[in-house]
This record gives C-alpha cells, structure tokens and sequence, in this order.
C-alpha cells in the first residue's frame, strides 16, 4: 500500500527560569494527506499514536542522559 501523505513535526524547547536545569518541550504533529485513502481515518489514528509513543520514549531517554551527565540534579 503506497500512502501520500506528509509528516509535519515541529517542537519548541524553552528554558524554565523559574526552575533551574528545567526546561519546556513542546511538540506538534500533523499529517497531510495529499490523496484521498479508504483506511485515511485508521492510518491517522495510528501514525499519531506510534509517532507520540516514540517520541515520549526519546525525551524520556534524553532527560535521563542530561540528568546523568548533571549528576542528578
């Protein structure tokens, strides 16, 4: 099945003054579809939802290693 679709991901990470070696991540995920597909609707749903899993996965992975190399703090 060929799907004709963009990916669109944006994030923007932004320091928390008021909290030291803290900051802010948020992430925005769209699809374009560029035709028309029966499943559309499923293949949305499941493009997003994959997509969200992995990326708490890679920031969870990034704090631990910025808090790892912080030495705890």
């Amino acid at each position: 099945m060929v799907l004709n679709l963009q990916l669109q991901l944006k994030y923007y990470m932004a320091n928390i003054p008021s909290k030291p070696n803290t900051c802010n991540v948020q992430v925005l995920l769209g699809i374009a579809w560029l035709k028309s597909t029966k499943q559309q609707k499923k293949v949305t749903k499941n493009i997003m939802s994959n997509t969200s899993n992995r990326l708490k996965e890679l920031f969870s992975l990034v704090e631990k290693d910025l808090t790892s190399r912080n030495g705890g703090s």
